[in-house]
């Protein structure tokens, strides 16, 4: 798995959360699809999300994902 840190850099300003948050995330992101997730379905993106927010909340991470969501409502 290769994470790009300058796009990890540029997220984590852009959604405003720590970057280590947004490390987190695309780690998990990555597992999940070499475990063989999809987020290319509506229905394989919600259950991404929901299997992405459970694993980072065991290691104690908030709702990433609100806070992405939340970044891009105000941007509207």
């Amino acid at each position: 798995m290769v994470i790009s840190l300058p796009t990890a850099i540029k997220n984590a300003a852009q959604y405003g959360i720590p970057l280590e948050e947004e490390l987190a995330l695309l780690v998990v992101h990555g597992c999940l699809h070499l475990l063989g997730y999809e987020d290319e379905t509506v229905a394989g993106n919600h259950l991404m999300r929901e299997r992405e927010t459970a694993v980072l909340k065991q290691y104690g991470y908030s709702n990433v994902w609100e806070k992405h969501n939340q970044s891009k409502q105000a941007a509207s």
